[in-house]
């Protein structure tokens, strides 16, 4: 489990359809997040599927936030985890990673790590440390850490580098300002 999370029994509040208990494998939450985990064995079963948890956060979370007994933060920070341990197209990660729909997604490959939580943490550090209230600043701090949040190529780009090591404003920011600002530098980058 990840440290400042719970599990969330979201059948306690409202009726789940049974076609759509399927939908999510975990619900965690923390204070001011809620992160909806669902894990894929194949490629061919993301693909054909990954939209599902987007409905069913829209249908479910968003539509009904008012049944759930959940701080309303959580209805602006919702977040879907796609877990896998295959190799996932670059063009497909884009497209649900990028996807606007209801809430922000990413694909986490969980091989080679000791946990599912090992993988979330280490592939999203600014995420976790955002919802488990620790100092970003103690977590983006490093080339290896924003290599793994914004670069493929393994060179970091110096107006991201000195975004992160040299200002310090990102870390009052929400993490979806951020993120939209790393993706502003990046398009200045094509």
């Amino acid at each position: 489990m990840i440290e400042g999370f719970e599990i969330y029994k979201i059948n306690n509040y409202i009726k789940i359809d049974d076609k759509d208990l399927n939908d999510f494998d975990k619900i965690i939450h923390s204070e001011d997040s809620l992160i909806i985990i669902k894990k894929y064995k194949t490629l061919n079963e993301l693909k054909d599927n990954w939209k599902e948890q987007m409905y069913f956060v829209g249908g479910y979370i968003q539509n009904k936030f008012d049944m759930l007994n959940l701080p309303e933060s959580c209805l602006w920070n919702t977040y879907i985890i796609y877990l896998v341990n295959f190799d996932v197209s670059t063009q497909l990660k884009i497209e649900i990673e990028t996807d606007k729909f209801c809430c922000k997604k990413y694909v986490i490959d969980t091989r080679n790590k000791v946990s599912e939580s090992e993988a979330i943490i280490e592939e999203l550090p600014a995420l976790t440390s955002l919802c488990i209230r620790s100092n970003i600043c103690e977590v983006i701090n490093d080339e290896t850490t924003i290599k793994k949040l914004f670069v493929s190529t393994g060179e970091i780009n110096e107006k991201i580098k000195d975004y992160f090591i040299n200002k310090e404003e990102y870390n009052i920011k929400s993490i979806d300002i951020v993120i939209d600002e790393m993706v502003g530098i990046l398009d200045e980058l094509d």
